[in-house]
């Protein structure tokens, strides 16, 4: 059974109180900030010298760094257990003051760019040098950008706008339980979102089948209410793209990082010219089981041919500390610091928000979230959140608050980074075979589950948003037929069935907007950094990190040695996909 937070040691928990001593600390300092927000008041604002502007700028990003470690908190504190109640208080509490916030900030933009031939002046006689990213990026958005009064309405509705992904979170993380299920062994366990995927790798079949199905069928027993959750979210992107003049909700979604399109679209198509590749894993995925034809269960088993070995949470500490020296010692020293100075909730509790991520503020620790299970995955998952943290630690240290917030596009690398860096070590390393194999079939299963799957929901996110867009509503069986068409399309070699086609509806990424596409290109990138880091060292990777959100994402990724905007990194990350291919194949054979 799943333990209660009380029952797992203060080793293995974050210690949230390196950003707030207590709940009362916290109250004080919200009180503080909303005093803050109600005397920020944009009506008749003049900004008729470098020196008001800098003054403006400074005070909006100053209040700007509050909420975020007033909001970081709160969220990680509902997170550690969803049940409680007051945690859930304090999220709405700091949601709504961010409305607030956004709202009367809101004039701010409005007015730089009516003002924009005077800062544009100003910016060339380097008056404000501390700001010049942010507002030239703003006059390239400009096309895009609101007048003081649609701002200022728009940015009211942020708590409104937001109610999909909220309901859906709830709906999901905390008011949504699964039934037991009887352990070949004997033993009954409750399933839960947290250990599903390790009972899909279970050795025996007949209990994969029946998690598979107990799964799905307890999402399904809710379709009606998350086709709403979805179908709104979507409305709602769709609806602000067209407010903001943006062609469609995807341009709405990469414009702003400065992305073209075409990366999503050269994505999609070199995964599908790869798609001969992807059934030669599924094909090997049938002779190592023994099966004449694959099934949706089957296909989250690893090419080893066992259950993963247990891997402690303190062995995989060492084994990732070994791993990421090739990033040098300084970078070494402050990871096994954070791991054993609170910055890692470790353990799955009662409650708790299933999954991973690195979380934290500016100013504070970059703490993960983990619901580690004893296995090589949870030895990954670790290794990747760590990258993103690393990514936030050095881009904090050498950034002002308002360049350090990298973007998805780019933290995405930081992690798959660190983990083609763990895959290269221990199967430089590791001398037991069985380990060995689980390390090979991981690096294995990271391409199926993030390029070719994480593409695939890229398709099936596109699609959805053209829908809507076209004026076409969705529906319950609308997204089932398009998930079980795209499904088919990427296994074909193996036998679908109907099941699979509710799996749209336990993906929380869904919800962010074009997201999940960046784990892809992520991976590619990360795959072509790890292998020039190990040949020519760390030094442009590191200060790519160091950059944070200072440059566009396309542009450090260049400088750092993987460049987007071609087909590149995408080959070379499948032909590394192939290598782990034929390793297995000649393991086996």
């Amino acid at each position: 059974m799943v333990d209660e937070r009380s029952e797992i040691g203060d080793e293995y928990k974050w210690d949230l109180e390196d950003m707030y001593s207590s709940e009362e600390e916290w109250t004080e300092e919200f009180k503080q900030v909303k005093n803050k927000v109600e005397e920020f008041d944009g009506d008749g604002v003049d900004i008729d010298s470098p020196e008001a502007l800098n003054n403006l700028l400074k005070e909006r990003f100053e209040l700007d760094r509050m909420i975020e470690n007033l909001k970081k908190y709160a969220f990680m504190l509902r997170d550690q257990d969803t049940r409680e109640q007051r945690p859930r208080e304090l999220v709405s509490k700091i949601k709504a003051l961010n409305t607030e916030f956004q709202k009367s900030i809101s004039f701010i933009e409005p007015v730089i760019l009516e003002n924009r031939e005077w800062v544009e002046s100003w910016l060339d006689e380097g008056k404000l040098e501390d700001y010049s990213f942010y507002l030239n990026d703003l006059f390239r958005m400009k096309d895009h950008k609101l007048g003081r009064k649609e701002s200022r309405v728009l940015e009211s509705l942020g708590d409104v706008t937001d109610a999909a992904h909220e309901t859906y979170s709830t709906l999901t993380n905390a008011d949504l339980t699964f039934p037991e299920v009887e352990r070949p062994e004997g033993e009954k366990v409750e399933l839960t979102q947290g250990n599903f995927t390790k009972f899909m790798k279970h050795q025996d079949r007949e209990f994969r089948e029946k998690v598979f199905e107990q799964m799905y069928g307890t999402f399904s027993n809710y379709r009606n209410t998350i086709t709403t959750t979805l179908e709104k979210n979507v409305n709602k992107n769709v609806r602000k793209a067209e407010i903001k003049n943006f062609d469609s909700a995807r341009q709405a979604s990469t414009k702003p990082d400065k992305i073209p399109e075409t990366v999503n679209d050269n994505l999609i198509e070199a995964v599908r010219d790869n798609l001969d590749l992807f059934q030669r894993h599924l094909e090997l995925k049938e002779k190592i089981l023994g099966l004449e034809e694959l099934e949706m269960h089957d296909v989250y088993m690893p090419v080893a041919e066992t259950e993963s070995p247990e891997i402690e949470y303190e062995e995989a500490k060492e084994h990732i500390l070994e791993a990421l020296k090739p990033l040098g010692e300084e970078y070494v020293e402050k990871v096994r610091e954070g791991l054993e100075n609170g910055w890692v909730d470790v353990y799955e509790n009662k409650g708790k928000r299933s999954g991973a991520y690195s979380g934290g503020s500016y100013d504070s620790n970059p703490y993960i979230l983990m619901n580690y299970q004893n296995d090589v995955s949870s030895m990954f998952t670790l290794a990747h959140e760590l990258g993103h943290s690393m990514h936030s630690k050095l881009s904090s240290e050498n950034q002002a608050y308002h360049d350090s917030g990298y973007t998805i596009f780019q933290a995405e690398v930081a992690s798959t980074t660190n983990e083609a860096l763990l895959t290269k070590h221990l199967l430089e390393t590791v001398e037991d075979e069985e380990f060995r194999m689980h390390v090979l079939s991981y690096a294995l299963e990271k391409f199926r589950g993030t390029v070719f799957r994480q593409t695939m929901f890229s398709e099936f996110e596109k699609c959805i948003h053209e829908e809507t867009e076209n004026g076409e509503a969705l529906s319950p069986d609308k997204l089932d037929k398009k998930y079980k068409e795209l499904k088919e399309d990427y296994y074909r070699e193996a036998n679908v069935g109907d099941t699979i086609a509710r799996e749209w509806m336990r993906i929380p990424h869904f919800y962010y907007n074009f997201y999940v596409y960046k784990y892809a290109t992520g991976l590619s990138a990360g795959t072509v950094l790890s292998r020039k880091i190990v040949e020519e060292g760390p030094e442009d990777y590191l200060e790519f990190l160091k950059k944070g959100g200072s440059q566009y994402s396309l542009e450090s990724l260049k400088e750092a040695g993987a460049d987007l905007k071609t087909e590149r990194p995408v080959k070379k990350a499948m032909k590394e996909y192939e290598n782990y291919l034929e390793k297995a194949e000649k393991s086996l054979d």
